[in-house]
């Protein structure tokens, strides 16, 4: 009877420590799970980015001014701190001969991220020549 209670008790301590074990690769599992799913959230929005950049540059190389402003605008609504939206909205108002507008944007710009500061200036100084021009 000893015996039998004893085998038992080792028979009950091995399904416990493989409980444990299968836990613990468990939790190990859904971590990694949880990280191959933020990276592809990540990835997702670098594609969704690239893909939103590539019809903006559609829209102003065919000279929808009025598509690009649209679609500019939703941009700068969804992500107000993202220069790209400002980017296509500058370049708009330029093909519409908005200089002021485009101006305007193009200061903002640089007012969100003056890492962009070399290439705002040559559109900034673009802008600058068709104001005066206009303005004789």
């Amino acid at each position: 009877m000893e015996d039998i209670t004893l085998r038992l008790n080792i028979i009950i301590i091995l399904l416990s420590i493989l409980i444990l074990i299968g836990i613990y690769y468990a939790v190990l599992f859904f971590n990694v799970l949880d990280r191959v799913v933020s990276g592809t959230h990540l990835f997702g929005k670098q594609l969704a980015h690239k893909k939103r950049e590539t019809d903006l540059e559609d829209l102003l190389a065919k000279g929808d001014a009025e598509e690009l402003i649209n679609k500019s605008l939703d941009w700068i609504k969804e992500e107000p701190n993202n220069p790209w939206g400002y980017w296509f909205l500058a370049r708009a108002y330029y093909l519409l001969e908005n200089y002021i507008e485009s101006k305007q944007t193009l200061l903002k710009i640089q007012h969100l991220n003056p890492d962009w500061s070399e290439t705002i200036k040559t559109w900034l100084d673009k802008v600058e020549e068709k104001l005066e021009l206009k303005s004789i």
